[in-house]
């Protein structure tokens, strides 16, 4: 166990950062690809990997350079989005979708709304330093 341990070990995290790293290079690829790429236009594949490649790496670069805390990022990033689905979010389906027509207009629209705005700005105002 003493031999095999860390090599297990070893193995476990290189396998886990090459899921990550091609994961995360396949993925910025399908996005532009997705996002950019016209019936009438192809896009070179050589160039955009490279630039996703340069991305991931410049962006771990700073990651470490700066090196936040990662729980915090986490509970601040958790906070926001939770806050924007569970008030913003249906405020802006009651405005958009058909089925939820009747309940347009209601005052507690005004109130869920405010407290929405007051909740994510709350939150992003604890993250400014």
């Amino acid at each position: 166990m003493q031999i095999l341990g860390p090599a297990i070990s070893i193995v476990a995290i290189a396998s886990s950062f090459f899921g990550h790293w091609l994961g995360g290079i396949e993925g910025g690829v399908g996005i532009i690809n997705n996002t950019f790429r016209t019936k009438d236009r192809e896009l070179n594949q050589k160039y955009i990997r490279y630039g996703v490649i340069g991305f991931v790496v410049l962006t771990a670069w700073i990651a470490a350079i700066v090196n936040p805390s990662v729980l915090s990022l986490i509970q601040s990033l958790s906070g926001t989005i939770i806050a924007m689905v569970l008030y913003l979010l249906p405020m802006y389906a009651i405005h958009k979708v058909e089925v939820v027509k009747p309940y347009r207009g209601l005052a507690s629209n005004i109130f869920v709304t405010t407290a929405g705005i007051v909740a994510v700005s709350a939150i992003i105002y604890g993250l400014l330093p």
